[in-house]
């Protein structure tokens, strides 16, 4: 009876941390991007005057671009979830597409967050999506912890 409580117990508890893990993400605002890696010490940049009519005809409502020294994070804040769900899968199949012969990969899909990692010949890329916004970066994998770090501190 005991080791029935006991695992009664552990499955109660995991269910707790299962739940716990997979709660939605909330995404942030372009002003909200530009605050957090301005104040992280790092230049975030409207890119606006980037944009073409072409890619503001595809529901693009914002860029933001923060210059990390060694690599850039680019914010992008979308019309639609659809929208961006497109354009997350977009970019995981152009990075997939440039995989070399060795390459590591995770991804992660669940509730409102999707997120793509891909290692290979030297670089480390991740694009993750919060409902209608992306965060994508590209960078030698010797910064992967500090993308990583980055990508912790917008709660991406």
């Amino acid at each position: 009876m005991k080791r029935f409580n006991f695992v009664i117990v552990i499955v109660i508890i995991l269910m707790i941390m299962t739940l716990t893990a997979c709660s939605p993400k909330v995404a942030l605002s372009a002003d909200d991007f530009d605050s957090i890696m301005t104040a992280a010490g790092y230049g975030a940049m409207d890119g606006e005057f980037l944009l073409t009519d072409d890619s503001r005809n595809t529901g693009l409502l914002s860029y933001f671009i923060a210059d990390c020294l060694s690599f850039h994070v680019e914010y992008f804040a979308f019309d639609s979830e659809m929208t961006a769900r497109q354009n997350f899968n977009s970019f995981r199949n152009s990075f997939e597409d440039g995989r070399g012969r060795t390459s590591s990969t995770s991804e992660v899909n669940v509730s409102n967050y999707n997120k793509f990692t891909i290692t290979t010949d030297g670089q480390f890329s991740v694009v993750t999506r919060v409902e209608n916004t992306l965060v994508v970066v590209s960078a030698s994998s010797e910064y992967k912890a500090e993308v990583n770090a980055v990508l912790d501190l917008l709660g991406y």
